[in-house]
């Protein structure tokens, strides 16, 4: 049906079977699975995020980029920006 919104863990594979580039569209402001996430609120608290072990997407990502695969992504932003979203992402006005 149109519009109708598949859930990720339905075409996951997707990401893993694909020949040689994976796009992604995003339009939603946040997910959910995001802001309830421990790491989400490490980060509200200014606690470092950034080295924490790999979860199973950034795994898989690095695994295709391996095999020489590549990934690319588009996302639609709000203005003003959403909560957690870079203010100095290229092509954006300065804030």
């Amino acid at each position: 049906m149109p519009g109708e919104l598949i859930p990720f863990k339905e075409i996951a594979d997707t990401f893993e079977t694909f020949e040689h580039t994976a796009w992604r569209l995003e339009t939603r402001r946040g997910y959910a699975t995001d802001r309830n996430s421990e790491a989400w609120a490490r980060w509200k608290a200014s606690q470092d995020v950034a080295h924490d072990p790999p979860d199973v997407w950034r795994r898989n990502v690095a695994e295709q980029t391996r095999l020489g695969k590549r990934f690319g992504r588009v996302r639609v932003v709000d203005e003003p920006l959403t909560e957690g979203r870079p203010s100095s992402w290229p092509g954006l006005p300065a804030t």
